[in-house]
This record gives C-alpha cells, sequence and structure tokens, in this order.
C-alpha cells in the first residue's frame, strides 16, 4: 500500500462518518445478533467494511460467506478503543519495525499498547466473535484470513483499496 493511500485514509478517519451505514440489500445476509455485532464497529470501520463488501459484489464475487465476511472482517477491532494515533503507529511500526508490534502491543484492556494488539490481532480475535454469534464455520475462516484461497485474495485486496 503506498504512502498516498495511507494518507487518504488518515484523512478519511479525520473528518469519517458521524452516522453509522445503511447495509442496504447487504442486511439480509446477518442475523440479528449479527447485525449487533456489525453495529459493535467504530462507525469509520462499518462504513470501511461496507464498502469492501460492495466492492466485492461489483466484481460479481456474491457467494454469501465470502459477503459476509467483508461485512464484519474488522470487528476484532471493536474490542476495544483504538485511537486514531495508534492506528497510524501501527502502519508505520508494520512497515518499518514489525517486531516492535509483539513488543510494545497489550492484551490487557486500558493498557498502553492495547490498541497496537487489537490491530495485530483483530483477524482472530473477529474469528472468535463471529463464531459467537452464529457465523458460518466457512465466513469464519475469511475473517480469519484462511478462506479459500481466491476468495480470501479476492477479500484481500478490496480490504486494502477501501
Amino acid at each position: 500500500m503506498g504512502i498516498r493511500y495511507r494518507l487518504w485514509q488518515f484523512v478519511q478517519a479525520v473528518r469519517g462518518p458521524s452516522k453509522p451505514p445503511d447495509l442496504g440489500p447487504f442486511a439480509d445476509l446477518l442475523t440479528t445478533e449479527q447485525t449487533k455485532l456489525f453495529a459493535s464497529m467504530a462507525i469509520v470501520d462499518q462504513h470501511h467494511c461496507l464498502a469492501v463488501a460492495q466492492a466485492l459484489a461489483a466484481q460479481g464475487l456474491r457467494q454469501p460467506d465470502l459477503l459476509r465476511a467483508a461485512l464484519i472482517h474488522d470487528v476484532g477491532k471493536s474490542l476495544g478503543c483504538i485511537r486514531l494515533w495508534e492506528r497510524v503507529v501501527y502502519v508505520l511500526l508494520r512497515c518499518f519495525a514489525p517486531g516492535m508490534i509483539r513488543r510494545m502491543g497489550s492484551a490487557q484492556p486500558g493498557r498502553f499498547g492495547h490498541g497496537l494488539y487489537l490491530l495485530a490481532h483483530h483477524a482472530d480475535l473477529g474469528a472468535q466473535l463471529a463464531a459467537e454469534v452464529g457465523f458460518s464455520e466457512a465466513t469464519v475462516r475469511f475473517v480469519r484470513g484462511r478462506g479459500d484461497a481466491d476468495l480470501q485474495e479476492a477479500l484481500r485486496r478490496a480490504d486494502d483499496s477501501h
């Protein structure tokens, strides 16, 4: 991912939307409990996840498990408060000093580094949350990053571009 994209992403986070998105036709993919899980994400993450699902659908990738995963792929981040500066530091560390994330991250809520921990482990944490509210095993695998290789790659590309 280029620096231009990351700058754009930063501006979007700062100016971010103030209202949750309307899921439109994607709402039919989720149960009431799953919709609550989607709504537990930060508003900016809700908009991002919906954009990822829309991008996949626009490519003709309409497999329900894939689209459900797209809608909640960042839900692991909802397990705590992730400040904007932590998101910036995480991106920089991932590029320049990935080992520092492990050393600085803290699994304990409220501790310095908890946001970094959530960012680094959000896929596994999100997969666990998804399983708890009844998502299929296929959806859980996509959230964890271990779904069908071609579809997982499509999800990753859509995620990276939105």
